[in-house]
């Protein structure tokens, strides 16, 4: 199921995916920084953690193919495509 939702500057809206869903953050004006956190759902003291994932792919810019972890080392996202 496709389904395009719009996010206004200042906003933010919350998703569920489930393993392997997979999900396209559009950014319409280039410049603008968007931010994005990641909860494991099952316990949301488990969280994606920008430090470890540094660590873990030892760059500060994540590159296509980056996994992101979470504070307790778990891979919770990965960047399919820039």
């Amino acid at each position: 199921m496709l389904e395009k939702i719009i996010i206004s500057a200042g906003c933010g809206k919350a998703f569920r995916l489930s393993k392997l869903q997979t999900i396209s953050v559009i950014n319409t004006y280039g410049t603008q920084v968007v931010d994005c956190w990641a909860f494991n759902r099952e316990n949301t003291d488990e969280y994606m953690s920008m430090e470890a994932s540094r660590v873990w792919s030892q760059r500060l810019n994540p590159i296509v193919g980056d996994t992101f972890v979470t504070n307790n080392r778990n891979k919770i996202l990965t960047i399919v495509e820039d």
